[in-house]
């Protein structure tokens, strides 16, 4: 087990590094550089001869990879460079809009998982029933639906018409929970929205093939409980794939994370990465896009332990 581990990690590497690469390149082909974008414009009073010399100081008139090189040992000791909107370090940028993002995150994959993994059993357990029929329609329009216009509908009725919930900002958890709440409740739903009817559909699935094999039958001809032939015979089975999809939600949120706090106000990264992606400030987008990266292979990562520890059988050689 602990050779795999040490495995995996050591694998990772060249796909962080791929990442970083593609990242810090990619940036690249897009016309112009960085400082064009902040100095350049006709309503700055800057000349060519000042630019040239921004571009020597910050190091843009030297060659690609050695630039990326430079960049990456930057990186790996913590120092993601300065924003160029800012004028501010962009690990704290990042730090002061990561808590936000986490929290969000967080509490979104718990809803996701708790409320499509409980749909997912019910309807599992008794396929083609009206439940059954009832929780795949919703999946189905659930995964079917952006989440974008999710939040719009729900900020026009919740917010706007009934006056429920608050259309946007955000409160810490900390601070008051229960106005936290209130603050989180639209954005988690229409980012989970997605999330759940996958987890449900997977779920689903899953518990109605395992329900048909012979170890549950037989536990049933025994006269078992049913409430305990799904939590002690069927559950380990059927909950391997679901693990699967559970760590694809950590890249979705990610992704949907940037439309959701932008539609709701909400000070994360997702926010902070649609803002630098407007303005070319090209250091906070390259840190935001490897930081992504990180949380995604660490999310596989630990999905490849959960394996072994949801089902004993599994053994990594």
């Amino acid at each position: 087990m602990w050779r795999f581990l040490v495995r995996r990690a050591v694998l990772t590497i060249p796909v962080l590094l791929l990442v970083s690469a593609i990242t810090f390149f990619g940036t690249l082909l897009l016309p112009g550089d960085d400082l064009t974008t902040f100095y350049g414009a006709e309503d700055v009073d800057v000349t060519a001869e000042q630019l040239a010399a921004l571009r020597h100081r910050y190091g843009l008139d030297r060659p690609a990879p050695i630039r990326y090189l430079d960049w990456l040992g930057d990186t790996l000791v913590g120092d993601f460079g300065t924003s160029l909107r800012a004028k501010e370090p962009v690990a704290d940028l990042v730090r002061q809009k990561l808590g936000v993002t986490i929290w969000f995150a967080s509490i979104t994959l718990v809803a996701n998982v708790g409320v499509g993994v409980a749909l997912g059993i019910v309807a599992g357990t008794r396929p083609g029933g009206k439940f059954d029929v009832g929780a795949t329609f919703l999946a189905t329009w659930g995964v079917a639906t952006p989440n974008f216009w999710v939040a719009i509908l729900l900020i026009l009725l919740f917010s706007l018409k009934l006056g429920w919930f608050p259309a946007a900002g955000w409160v810490s958890p900390l601070e008051d929970p229960l106005e936290a709440a209130r603050h989180m409740a639209l954005p988690v739903f229409a980012l989970g929205l997605f999330g759940s009817a996958s987890i449900m559909r997977q779920t689903r699935s899953s518990f109605v093939e395992v329900m048909t094999q012979d170890y549950i039958r037989t536990a049933q001809a025994k006269g078992v409980n049913q409430r305990n032939v799904v939590l002690r015979h069927a559950m380990r089975n059927a909950m391997i794939p679901v693990v699967t999809v559970s760590a694809f939600q950590v890249a979705g949120l990610v992704s949907g994370s940037v439309l959701i706090e932008r539609v709701f106000a909400i000070p994360g990264i997702g926010r902070l990465a649609v803002d630098a992606t407007v303005f070319r400030d090209y250091p906070v987008i390259q840190t935001i896009v490897l930081l992504s990266a990180v949380a995604i292979v660490a999310a596989n990562f630990l999905a490849d332990v959960l394996y072994a520890v949801i089902d004993p059988r599994i053994r990594y050689e």
